[in-house]
């Protein structure tokens, strides 16, 4: 049997040119997997995550993508499947820059932004990948989100709201063949005081299992 922790085929991580998703991407590599990553603007700072992806020995795509946008998110995820023959992980990282504000002083258009583009755009990424999932006999899905749902942060709705739809989301699927994982990176004030803008370390939170765990040689689907 194999020790590998992931098959063949490659981690889609949405979100992966710079900060955690950066980090992420480098990880996987060194776990022995392909990654197709994306990035919203900057090519040049993605270039670079993909070639220190090759330098570790791994294949490493690189796709532009908002997320927001539903048939660009088919065409990605349809240019990923082709270039890596199969997609075993979908992480996703990308989200809104959103202000700190109370749900009184937010606006209808300041919310209408962060839902199609963080709640919408993880539907749309989960609405593409499943069949193809499915297909290829399983996989997991990572989300990088928010403590902000376990222990709330005063005036972080427009951030946390969003990530705690998509909990419920991965929660509830009614598919039975994918393992969801819950990852929890947090930007609060915490009991010692440290600033918002001090970004705490990542804490995991407990995996949300909605079907088997298969679609990884060891049955694990993180890193």
């Amino acid at each position: 049997m194999s020790d590998a922790l992931f098959p063949e085929g490659a981690v889609l991580v949405v979100g992966g040119s710079g900060g955690i998703g950066r980090s992420v991407c480098l990880e996987f590599a060194k776990a022995g997997t392909d990654v197709a990553l994306t990035y919203h603007k900057n090519n040049g700072p993605a270039e670079e995550v993909a070639a220190q992806i090759k330098a570790l020995g791994r294949k490493a795509t690189v796709h532009q993508l908002t997320i927001g946008d539903a048939a660009r998110v088919d065409a990605v995820v349809d240019e990923a499947a082709k270039a890596h023959k199969r997609l075993h992980t979908v992480l996703v990282g990308a989200g809104t820059l959103a202000t700190q504000v109370t749900v009184a002083e937010m606006t209808r258009e300041q919310w209408q932004t962060v839902i199609d583009q963080d709640l919408n755009g993880f539907y749309n990424v989960l609405r593409a990948t499943l069949p193809k999932l499915k297909a290829w006999g399983g996989g997991s899905y990572v989300h990088l989100g928010s403590g902000g749902h376990l222990r709330w942060p005063e005036g972080d709705v427009m951030s946390v709201a969003p990530k705690a739809a998509i909990v419920g989301l991965t929660r509830h699927s009614d598919d039975g063949y994918v393992q969801a994982f819950l990852t929890a990176g947090a930007r609060q004030p915490d009991d010692r005081g440290l600033p918002r803008d001090r970004p705490q370390r990542l804490r995991p939170v407990e995996p949300v299992p909605i079907g088997p765990q298969i679609g990884t040689a060891s049955g694990r689907g993180t890193v």
